[in-house]
């Protein structure tokens, strides 16, 4: 019963600071994601197990995630998508929703000679998610948590 009770107090007072970082907005040139949860466009969702990262900071985005899906073209890295590249044609938008601060972020990046377009939709500064879409290919969809550095 004592275990019960103090599980229960030290989730009542982790709750407050979880809405906090819902009512607050994510600083857009500077967060890191940390990824673990994927959805591929023609294949199944997947529970990802290996340290998976999309960090921006500044003028450049640093990715680190698998990709699956059907590509359009020859230059196919089956590593997935793994590279520091500058940020291009970058779109903001901040939504002061009822339960959440929602920033959206879409922005384009070049990787040997490949453009991608990627949008966050991040809540707060506790959960993001992510659309990837190379231009010859599927877009996959990623989700994780927001890393508070």
């Amino acid at each position: 019963m004592k275990r019960l009770f103090l599980i229960l107090i030290v989730l009542l007072a982790a709750f407050p600071a979880m809405a906090q970082n819902e009512r607050e907005a994510v600083d857009p040139t500077a967060f890191k994601v940390d990824v673990n949860h994927m959805n591929p466009l023609r294949f199944p969702s997947k529970v990802l197990t290996d340290s998976y990262s999309v960090e921006v900071r500044n003028d450049s985005v640093e990715v680190h995630l698998p990709y699956y899906g059907q590509r359009h073209s020859v230059s196919f890295n089956s590593d997935g998508l793994h590279f520091k590249e500058p940020i291009t044609v970058q779109k903001l938008k901040t939504k002061n929703k009822k339960k959440a601060v929602v920033t959206d972020l879409t922005f384009r990046a070049r990787h040997k000679g490949e453009s991608y377009t990627f949008h966050f939709s991040v809540w707060g500064k506790s959960t993001a998610s992510l659309d990837v879409k190379p231009d010859n290919g599927d877009v996959c969809s990623y989700s994780g948590d927001v890393v508070n550095e």
